[in-house]
């Protein structure tokens, strides 16, 4: 679903369904309480995600008042990099069996 005009991440959050979707995985024991949700920077939806007993992932950058990330920070950068492929390579394989069912 599009969204239209100023609207923001709590907005797109809120309407979406998505935070009825992770209730519903919560329920169904496909994900456990403290489980990550990856965001962007910029992203205020923390409360929300709490709020829903999962934990909100939001990987490192470089502050503006620094010229470099800081060692904790580029070792958690490579973890999420890591993460992210298995889950890149899992979206395309669902992104392909929807394809494949004449969507």
């Amino acid at each position: 679903m599009l969204f239209s005009g100023s609207i923001s991440d709590k907005e797109i959050t809120q309407r979406s369904g998505f935070l009825d979707t992770l209730k519903s995985l919560l329920q169904s024991g496909k994900l456990q309480e403290g489980d990550g949700v990856m965001a962007d920077k910029g992203f205020t939806i923390e409360k929300e995600i709490n709020d829903v007993r999962l934990c909100l992932n939001i990987p490192p950058f470089v502050p503006s008042s620094a010229s470099q990330m800081s060692a904790p920070a580029v070792a958690e950068t490579i973890k999420i990099a890591k993460h992210r492929a298995h889950v890149e390579r899992a979206i395309c394989r669902v992104k392909q069996v929807y394809m494949a069912t004449d969507h």
